[in-house]
């Protein structure tokens, strides 16, 4: 049993509590910067979490034995999904109640024809972008996919106490139900709390090109946390060709990201239709070294 040292122990309180300094200066210096700040490394980390859960239902779906011995790595990082969850949903909640303004379509007037500040086109799709719709698909996000992550982790401890195949068959079933679940909400999130800041913008290529981002970064920190407590001496049923088969798996969607990424641009600066190629004009104005790089490790 992997043990957390004491110096592990400090290192990890300090850098949080380092972290809630920043973030408390954040909100006290500049509150409109520090809102976004916040969504975007805890939607990083929060993602990691999720499709960890994911990588674990894709293995007994896919009755992979050679991913038996990753598993339990896959699964303690997937118990960090339920912090980022409620982390998020106070982000959305706070956003609903105006005390952010990173989703501008939650301002009010933005949807009523008689107000200065409408807006014909996000009024348009009021039926999905609506505060109560919004709330209610947070709470179904992190809820259901915490839900499923108990679940899978349950029946996993059960599997190895009482033997048998009993509870990894029933695993299978409800890994698969789940995978069906999170391939539709896995998209949804991602339009609803990252593609929905610009709301007049939109890619029918993003949720895939998202899924695929988070997965991979999921894969790699599984990688890189098995890698490590392979070098302290766990896991001895881990050998190179696990690592090596892994490493290929990590390739393999690293290169559909990048096929995801690539054809979103392809397809929009080919077409050079004025709402849609905004997304990558303020890119390039304001990132430009960043996004070159980019295309330049795409091709």
């Amino acid at each position: 049993m992997y043990t957390v040292t004491k110096n592990t122990n400090r290192i990890c309180f300090l850098l949080m509590f380092i972290g809630l300094i920043a973030l408390a200066y954040g909100f006290l210096t500049d509150v409109h910067r520090t809102w976004p700040a916040l969504l975007v490394n805890n939607y990083y980390f929060l993602a990691i979490g999720a499709f960890a859960i994911f990588f674990v239902a894709l293995q007994y779906v896919a009755e992979a034995a050679w991913a038996i011995t990753l598993k339990r790595v896959a699964e303690a990082i997937s118990s960090y999904f339920i912090y980022g969850g409620i982390i998020m949903l106070f982000i959305v909640f706070a956003g609903i109640m105006h005390w952010n303004h990173i989703w501008h379509w939650l301002a009010e007037g933005i949807m009523d024809p008689d107000n200065i500040y409408y807006d014909y086109i996000i009024a348009g799709k009021e039926a999905y972008l609506n505060p109560t719709f919004f709330s209610v698909r947070s709470i179904l996000y992190v809820f259901g996919w915490w839900f499923f992550a108990k679940w899978l982790k349950k029946l996993s401890l059960k599997e190895d106490l009482e033997g048998g195949t009993k509870n990894y068959k029933k695993s299978i079933t409800v890994s698969a139900i789940f995978i069906v679940f999170f391939g539709y909400t896995s998209s949804m999130m991602s339009w609803d709390w990252i593609m929905s800041i610009d709301t007049h913008w939109f890619s029918t290529l993003f949720g895939w090109y998202t899924f695929a981002s988070f997965f991979v970064s999921a894969c790699a920190v599984i990688a890189i946390i098995t890698i490590h407590l392979k070098y302290q001496g766990y896991l001895d049923d881990i050998n190179e060709n696990h690592i090596h088969d892994f490493g290929r798996y990590l390739l393999a969607f690293s290169i559909f990201w990048t096929y995801t990424w690539f054809s979103q641009y392809l397809l929009i600066w080919y077409a050079n239709i004025p709402e849609e190629v905004t997304y990558y004009l303020v890119r390039f104005e304001h990132y430009q070294i960043l996004i070159i790089i980019a295309l330049i490790l795409n091709f």
